[in-house]
């Protein structure tokens, strides 16, 4: 919420300065007004002061202390109230901008978070208690105690066409500027119409934000509101950004690092002091049904995670189950992780209804601004009602036992890869003989002893780069699992850095985040399923 304090003093009345306040507020209100819809990202009493009174004019209707969402309709009534003001009498700024600190606007309102004020001179107040520099600043010191850091009022002071003179006045002044600098806010001197104009919409409004890129690339800015497309990275990478507001006092950047995809939103917030992330919930859409916080980081002990269960998706006998891999702290940026091993088991009214589904490959849904991995479950037992998800992920990739480049494989001929973690267990690996000139075919094949049937997948098998399509079946009663890898190949080639990766379960699932402590399993997340 914001006060606009508007000085209508008899000093305003010359050089046309009364008109061209008029205009120029009306101008502010014109530019924030929202479109036909009635949404209206701004809330504001523009309230005019002069003479001896504290505040007598709001430029809203109803109370003179009444907030209004800033909407199309209210330009014409500012307008309206404006263009009848009379300048004249003193300036009781100190009082005007104590008292509009303090306002309460009623009905479950905020006090304001943001007080404009716009004056052509010096606190000028005779008679009663004369308010000083002082006693504002204790106001504002003993409101922002009770406040949260980001809630903290600020005050904007712009001086418009000042005209110091003598020097008790030239003292005032630097009062004045004090106050502003006292709230770690700041003082425009505007010394025409265009300069008040512009001092009001730097106040009120971030105007713009920026996107950066490591090294000389020229940052991409954009209005707040408006979307930037950065350039898809190369597959398989990641490309790191800084975002910042444009505005004096507009923060720190924040850091985000893409891989393409998706769309990362940030808000504005400590009263356009600096940029945050927000909670993703998923809405109407995919609602949060459980969840995990706090989850500790082996790696990172500084850092905390939260892992979102979302509503599920029943397409035929196969049902999806989003997770999202959120940041700890809410406002915090939630990078995407490189590896999972994700179990998810099958619940009836008795108990575990068959084999639980695995999970190793990441398919993040476009579009979002977490990750969002879709887990999707084909062939789902009818007797199965609910599902339980227990989760490891990495924001590093484990050491895999085996890594093989795929252009290493001559076609149609069988590679055995040695597991000295399984020794009695025997992994091949074949690619079918070409016939294709853009992609290739790669069938892997374990074989287990029996002792180990009950305990599959042990193993990771993956093509982390290239791979467009991957199927793994486990036939658990045979020890036996097979992986079908679809690679991708330019002028029946493959890239060099594509690799076929064979990981223990166990290399994964240490040091992952997930568990709470270490060795404990992940906690469990459950979600109904919607009825076929």
């Amino acid at each position: 919420p914001v006060i606009v304090l508007a000085d209508t003093s008899g000093s305003m009345s010359e050089n046309g300065k009364i008109q061209a306040l008029n205009t120029a507020l009306t101008d502010m209100a014109q530019s924030f007004a929202q479109d036909e819809d009635g949404r209206a990202e701004i809330h504001v009493a523009i309230i005019t002061f002069g003479g001896t009174a504290k505040v007598h004019q709001s430029l809203t209707p109803a109370a003179a202390m009444q907030l209004q969402p800033l909407v199309p309709i209210q330009v014409a009534h500012i307008r309206s109230i404006v263009d009848a003001v009379e300048p004249g009498g003193e300036t009781p700024l100190y009082l005007a901008i104590r008292e509009a600190i303090q306002a309460d606007f009623g009905g479950g309102n905020p006090g304001p978070s943001h007080v404009l004020v716009v004056t052509d001179g010096a606190n000028d107040q005779s008679g009663g208690q004369i308010t000083t520099s002082s006693d504002v600043q204790r106001t504002l010191s003993l409101l922002n105690f009770r406040r949260k850091q980001q809630d903290e009022v600020r005050i904007d002071v712009i001086g418009f066409d000042l005209q110091p003179g003598v020097y008790d006045r030239q003292i005032r002044l630097q009062d004045l500027q004090s106050v502003a600098a006292d709230s770690r806010c700041r003082f425009f001197d505007a010394t025409d119409a265009q300069g008040l104009t512009a001092a009001l919409r730097t106040s009120l409004e971030v105007q713009r934000w920026r996107v950066r890129a490591g090294g000389d690339q020229e940052p991409a800015e954009a209005q707040l509101n408006q979307t930037v497309v950065l350039p898809t990275p190369i597959f398989g990478s990641v490309q790191t950004y800084d975002v910042a507001l444009e505005s004096p006092g507009g923060g720190q950047p924040r850091r985000v690092s893409v891989a393409g995809g998706e769309t990362i939103e940030l808000f504005v917030t400590g009263q356009g002091r600096g940029l945050e992330f927000r909670r993703y919930d998923g809405g109407t859409e995919q609602g949060l049904r459980d969840a995990a916080v706090d989850l500790p980081d082996p790696v990172s002990p500084d850092r905390r995670w939260f892992l979102g269960a979302h509503l599920a998706h029943r397409s035929g006998a196969a049902v999806r189950f989003p997770l999202s891999v959120q940041n700890g702290t809410a406002d915090g940026f939630s990078p995407r992780p490189v590896e999972m091993w994700v179990d998810l088991q099958p619940m009836g009214p008795a108990g575990p209804v068959g084999l639980p589904y695995v999970f190793t490959d990441l398919s993040f849904q476009p579009g979002r601004p977490v990750p969002v991995v879709d887990l999707v479950a084909r062939d789902w037992p009818a007797a199965a009602t609910t599902a339980e998800i227990r989760g490891w992920l990495r924001f590093e990739e484990a050491v895999a036992e085996v890594s093989v480049p795929v252009a290493s494989l001559a076609p149609g001929v069988e590679r055995t890869l040695e597991l000295s973690s399984f020794p009695e267990s025997k992994v091949t690996a074949r690619v079918a003989p070409l016939t294709s000139a853009s992609e290739l075919v790669l069938t892997v094949i374990e074989e287990h002893p029996r002792d180990l049937a009950d305990k599959l997948p042990t193993l990771k098998v993956a093509v982390p780069r290239g791979c467009t399509k991957a199927v793994h079946i486990v036939v658990p009663d045979t020890g036996r699992v097979r992986h079908e890898f679809t690679v991708e190949m330019i002028d029946e080639q493959v890239a060099s850095d594509v690799m076929l990766t064979v990981t223990d379960r166990r290399a994964i699932q240490r040091d992952a985040v997930g568990p709470t402590s270490p060795g404990a399993p992940p906690p469990t997340l459950r979600v109904a399923i919607p009825p076929p």
